[in-house]
């Protein structure tokens, strides 16, 4: 145990040595936790979520996709020395979907913001979900959900959409034929004309 610990003590002094940098949001903050970094960049990319959503329902928002295309807008964000940093977004960004790429030298995070106004409680386990005003906590009836399942291999394919009933309730997963048979993860996007869009994913209901 006490070599563990000094491997330990030694693993963590050489980490503090090196620049490290790690990105949340928090509502419409977006949190920088650094060491010895001075400031970054955030570059933010634009998206129109359904048509992303319906092209590559599983797409990781860390993927080198977004390097390619250039930044919608760009911010430079010096750091704090205590190591935690809030940037309030702009109003810009408040209001618009986007991925955001925090970049300072070689280190670089990314996380995805959401313009919305949404609570979605997903039940996995009966393949159901339930969408709610974030706000009021009041259930919205006719959002739209669409999903997506991925297969065996790694197969990606349309599985169902439509919209909530009035309790803000979709059964995503209840189809006639036997496709949950063959869905390993499910993605799933939700979307009102008020209170905006999200996406997330699902392990199927167990069977």
């Amino acid at each position: 145990a006490a070599d563990r610990d000094d491997r330990d003590a030694v693993m963590a002094e050489l980490a503090s040595r090196h620049p490290a940098l790690t990105a949340h949001l928090d509502g419409d903050v977006l949190v920088l936790d650094s060491a010895r970094l001075d400031g970054a960049e955030v570059r933010a990319y634009g998206m129109d979520l359904e048509l992303l959503f319906s092209r590559q329902p599983f797409l990781d928002a860390a993927s080198d996709r977004f390097t390619l295309i250039d930044p919608g807008s760009t911010h430079a964000v010096p750091l704090d020395p205590s190591g935690r940093t809030r940037w309030p977004l702009p109003d810009g960004l408040r209001r618009a979907d986007a991925v955001l790429e925090v970049v300072a030298g070689p280190l670089r995070s990314v996380v995805t913001h959401f313009a919305n106004d949404l609570s979605v409680t997903v039940s996995a386990a009966y393949g159901q979900l339930q969408v709610r005003r974030a706000s009021s906590g009041a259930p919205l009836a006719a959002a739209y959900v669409k999903a997506f399942g991925r297969g065996p291999g790694g197969a990606v394919s349309f599985y169902k959409d439509g919209y909530t009933d009035l309790r803000g309730r979709f059964d995503y997963a209840t189809l006639s034929t036997d496709d949950l048979d063959r869905v390993e993860r499910f993605a799933l996007l939700v979307l009102h004309d008020e209170a905006g869009g999200t996406v997330l994913q699902a392990d199927p209901p167990t069977r």
